[in-house]
C-alpha cells in the first residue's frame, strides 16, 4: 500500500499497533516518508520492544538500533539486546531468507504518560531535533 501510494512531498503517516512491524517501518524510511506509529508495550513478548530492557511506567525518549539477522548462531543468541531474529515466516523485504548479513534497524522511541496515568509507546524517524516528545503525544492524541 505504501509503494503504491501517489503522496509525494512532505508525509507524516499516522499508525496504531495493527501497524507495528520491521517491514512497514523500514518501506516508510525508504520512500522517505516520517511516521509516529503506536507500538505495543516493552513487556509484550512481540513487537518491536521486546527485549529492549526499556522502562515500564516511566516516560522517556530514547533511540534504538537492532540488527536484524535470519541467522541462529550463538552470537545471536547471546545478544538478545543487539540482534533481532527474523523468522522465516517474517516478512521483511530487506533481508532475503537465505541472507547471512545482518541488517541495521534504527528507530525513536517516546514513552508518553496519558492523563489516566498510563503509559504508550511511540516509534518514529523523527528527530528530538524535528519535533519533541510532548509534541508527538499531541500529534498522536489527535489522530
Amino acid at each position: 500500500m505504501i509503494n503504491r501510494s501517489s503522496l509525494v512531498g512532505k508525509v507524516l503517516l499516522l499508525a496504531d499497533r495493527g501497524y507495528e512491524s520491521y517491514n512497514n517501518i523500514e518501506h516508510l524510511n525508504n520512500i522517505g516518508w516520517k511516521y509516529l506509529i503506536r507500538v505495543k508495550a516493552p513487556d509484550v513478548h512481540c513487537g518491536l520492544l521486546w527485549k529492549r530492557e526499556l522502562p515500564l511506567n516511566l516516560a522517556f525518549d530514547k533511540y534504538i538500533t537492532v540488527l536484524l539477522t535470519r541467522r541462529q548462531t550463538n552470537e545471536v543468541k547471546s545478544q538478545p539486546k543487539l540482534y533481532k531474529r527474523l523468522s522465516k515466516y517474517s516478512k521483511f523485504d530487506f533481508l532475503p531468507l537465505e541472507s547471512r548479513e545482518a541488517y541495521p534497524f534504527s528507530y525513536r522511541i517516546v514513552s508518553i504518560e496519558l492523563s489516566s496515568g498510563k503509559f504508550e509507546y511511540l516509534v518514529t524517524n523523527l528527530s528530538q531535533e524535528e519535533m519533541s516528545g510532548e509534541e508527538l503525544k499531541e500529534i498522536y492524541h489527535k489522530r
